[in-house]
């Protein structure tokens, strides 16, 4: 049955925003807590650690960093499974949310001038 819900858990914060896989573990920011979270698929938080910006909007995973976006220092971070900042870049947009990888480019969108923007990472 398309759409049928497998299984829930609960978000280890109370404003979850981006998820991204790394193909066995779930990688959650929470906006409240301003921190991003390695989960098992069972929901149990392996670790965490904070983000690099203070309102995290967006995550991706590109097979061996994660890609994070904040909402309020409109940049977009390259962090390592630890939590180390490799690089940062200005966002294009003014309203950073969502992240995703798609194997060779990060794609983002931005919710108040409604685009979606390529970037080569």
């Amino acid at each position: 049955m398309s759409g049928e819900v497998i299984k829930s858990f609960a978000s280890p914060g109370i404003s979850p925003f981006g998820l991204a896989v790394d193909g066995k573990y779930l990688w959650h920011c929470d906006f409240t807590t301003d921190l991003i979270y390695q989960i098992d698929l069972s929901g149990r938080v392996i670790k965490s650690f904070a983000s690099p910006g203070t309102s995290p909007a967006g995550l991706a995973f590109d097979g061996k960093y994660l890609w994070h976006c904040d909402f309020t220092t409109d940049l977009i971070y390259q962090i390592d499974l630890n939590g180390k900042v490799i690089k940062s870049f200005a966002s294009p947009s003014t309203t950073p949310f969502g992240l995703a990888f798609d194997g060779k480019y990060l794609w983002h969108c931005d919710s108040g001038v409604d685009l979606i923007y390529q970037i080569r990472r």
